[in-house]
């Protein structure tokens, strides 16, 4: 009976996370293509459609280069081979942002912090990513890909409330 339970506890577990994952899976597709949407990808002539680059992603720095990139187009914007590799270099980028990777993104920003750093014209494109996404500019990240609290070790001597 007890290697049952033990059999029983471990397939839940695998199966809840594997259904977590799934639906995090969906988030992030969805979360990608509302910012392919927003940077106009889906507009035949757009510089993220002529260079197959989604999320119209720039250089990250000199001599450094995405999976699938070919080469640059206009402005410094990456080039892909096709989209699936732009699309993998974005998902990429996403994946960073909430596993607490990025260099610059954080699970606790909202859109418009996002978009702040991601877009000129931040406010607008946060507004019209959080259409596309069907939420407010001020939802954070965390919001919108449901993720549960994470436990944060502060350094000793720091006050609790």
């Amino acid at each position: 009976m007890r290697k049952f339970l033990v059999l029983f506890l471990g397939a839940s577990i695998v199966l809840t996370a594997a259904l977590c994952f799934s639906q995090d899976q969906s988030k992030i597709e969805a979360f990608a293509h509302g910012i392919a949407r927003t940077e106009g990808f889906y507009l035949k002539g757009s510089i993220p459609n002529r260079c197959n680059n989604p999320g119209d992603l720039k250089v990250m720095y000199k001599g450094g280069k995405y999976e699938g990139q070919t080469g640059t187009c206009k402005g410094g914007h990456v080039k892909f081979r096709n989209g699936a590799a732009g699309y993998s270099a974005l998902y990429h980028q996403i994946d960073k942002m909430l596993s607490g990777e990025s260099k610059f993104y954080t699970q606790e920003m909202t859109l418009l912090q996002v978009g702040k750093l991601y877009a000129k014209n931040y406010h607008l494109w946060a507004k019209n990513l959080a259409k596309n996404l069907g939420v407010k500019p001020n939802t954070t990240l965390e919001e919108y890909f449901e993720m549960p609290p994470r436990v944060r070790i502060l350094p000793q001597g720091v006050p609790t409330i």
